[in-house]
């Protein structure tokens, strides 16, 4: 493609990661879905931060985070889910807004609802 008069190349990755926020889920043989705990707590969000600085530095604009968890609000996943995306949403809000190609852009899609 054509960009700002030169030759440009265009490329697509997809990095598979667990979310970015501190927590666990303690493996259990009694019960198949253990409950995730939240045992340390960042305001400053360091850990999403510092991928989200990954990403850009490896692999430049736009970043999309495509959350896939269960959308239900009350479930373990569901509550995951809108954490990371309070999380997005707040260093997005950081971020000078003269720039707003650099905001990281939050997809949620419950794959097991697309399957039904």
């Amino acid at each position: 493609f054509d960009y700002a008069g030169g030759q440009g190349a265009m490329s697509f990755v997809q990095v598979r990661a667990s979310v970015p926020l501190f927590w666990s889920q303690e493996a259990s043989a009694i019960m198949p879905k253990p409950p995730i705990t939240y045992s340390v707590v960042d305001p400053s969000l360091s850990g999403t931060r510092q991928h989200i600085q990954d990403l850009y530095s490896r692999y430049g604009c736009p970043v999309i985070a495509v959350n896939l968890m269960r959308a239900t609000r009350n479930s373990d996943e569901g509550v995951l889910g809108k954490k990371f995306q309070d999380a997005v949403t707040t260093l997005n809000k950081e971020l000078p807004p003269e720039h707003p190609d650099v905001k990281v852009q939050f997809v949620a899609m419950d794959i097991r609802t697309l399957h039904k």
